[in-house]
């Protein structure tokens, strides 16, 4: 036994010494009861027997070596990174810690990557006119302006690109042969069943039948309409946090008309539809035909985003006499300072610093009688501003546009004279 068994043997022998003691203590207190003192004197036999395999014994084989997570093969392992390694809005950089992750362009605009063919997004503009239906009629009475009905078509428009990106992620074999399959082979069988019954008793329509060999494991939506209705709104809640952005679950009067449109316009008319037994005839002979469908003889249409019509605002742009622009803040301290606290908070701190120190730097390069020396130190300064918001590693860096980062560079790089001097002016401030 080396140092290192004999100090760990040491440091437990006093623990092996009480348990010892507990044990004959527990042997004569309770002799007369031989069934429990059977039971502590294995337990303690086992103990000991542990102990003196383990303590020989270092290395053991281990039976879990063949337990582990599932393997995920490489295209989830690809898809998930696509997923993770967004790009950021501000700085540009992939997997950005800096910057808040809720304020990137896939989720304030989910929908820019996002192109259908026209034909469909047609017809979803279509399927969405329930707004006409479902808001006009009782708006109308409240007011005359669309600025309410435009907010509610862009969180329209949020969720169908929501709800489409989250589609494109499932596995439709995998849910067609163990969800879908699994659940139609059941409501099959208690069917079948149901019949046998109604044939052998002749007694019960196959309805009632159905019904009752349901009725142990009946789901709540179908005791009545009324309750159909109340699973379709509780339903609707626990969905609306995965499909709006965090700011928009905020307003409870947007959340509650959301809720009722889903509920009432879209799951239960789509609940009547699965259920209606033409529909799923006709469904399972399209499906269980032996002739191939015939393709279609129409060009494919254009791709276009995904509901830029339905989503564009009908009211038009008015300039309000509250309204300050971006000039007006640069030059009120009073107007300044709550905006430098907004956009900190937004993460955006760096697109101030960056337009102030742009405004600073075009008021001194354009100065009519410049000297050599100021015209060295001007240079540096732009380089630094290169490098502070421009440059891919730069901590503060600004995702510009490609062409502007190529254009300043190569202004930097040449000699600087009064119409580059024009120009590096012109592509700091575009």
């Amino acid at each position: 036994m080396n140092t290192f068994e004999r100090r760990d043997f040491d440091s437990i022998r006093p623990v092996l010494a009480s348990g010892a003691f507990f044990v004959f203590i527990f042997t004569f207190q309770f002799y007369s009861c031989p069934t429990l003192l059977i039971g502590i004197w294995v337990v303690a036999f086992g103990v000991a027997v542990g102990f003196v395999v383990f303590s020989c014994c270092s290395v053991l084989p281990s039976f879990l070596l063949h337990w582990g997570p599932r393997k995920r093969n490489n295209e989830d392992l690809d898809q998930q990174q696509r997923v993770v390694s967004g790009t950021c809005t501000i700085c540009g950089n992939h997997k950005c810690q800096r910057h808040r992750p809720e304020i990137s362009r896939a989720k304030l605009k989910p929908w820019e990557d996002l192109l259908i063919p026209e034909s469909v997004d047609s017809a979803l503009q279509e399927f969405l006119s329930l707004l006409q239906n479902y808001i006009y009629n009782w708006y109308r009475e409240l007011s005359c302006s669309e600025t309410c009905i435009d907010e509610i078509r862009t969180s329209i428009r949020y969720m169908a690109a929501v709800l489409i990106k989250r589609i494109c992620k499932i596995d439709i074999p995998t849910l067609v042969t163990e969800n879908l399959g699994k659940e139609g082979l059941k409501h099959l069988e208690t069917y079948l069943r149901a019949k046998e019954k109604v044939t052998l008793s002749r007694s019960t329509s196959l309805q009632t039948a159905i019904l009752e060999q349901f009725n142990p494991r009946m789901h709540c939506a179908l005791q009545s309409r009324s309750m159909e209705l109340q699973y379709l709104r509780k339903l609707s809640e626990s969905i609306l946090p995965f499909l709006l952005p965090p700011n928009a679950l905020r307003c409870r009067s947007l959340v509650s008309l959301l809720r009722e449109l889903l509920a009432s316009a879209v799951f239960l008319s789509a609940a009547d539809k699965l259920s209606d037994p033409d529909f799923v005839n006709n469904f399972l002979l399209i499906l269980l035909d032996k002739e191939p469908m015939v393709a279609s003889d129409e060009p494919p249409s254009p791709k276009v985003p995904l509901l830029a019509k339905f989503a564009k605002p009908r009211v038009p742009l008015t300039n309000s006499a509250l309204h300050l622009s971006i000039a007006d803040i640069l030059h009120a301290q009073s107007a300044l300072f709550p905006f430098m606290q907004f956009m900190k908070s937004e993460g955006a701190l760096n697109i101030l610093q960056f337009c102030l120190t742009v405004e600073d730097f075009n008021k001194r390069i354009f100065t009519p009688e410049i000297t050599k020396e100021e015209e060295v130190l001007l240079i540096k300064e732009v380089k630094e501003i290169f490098r502070s918001y421009f440059d891919t590693a730069a901590v503060d860096r600004i995702n510009f546009d490609a062409e502007i980062v190529k254009e300043l560079k190569s202004c930097i790089r040449g000699n600087v004279d009064t119409m580059e001097r024009l120009k590096m002016a012109t592509l700091l401030s575009r």
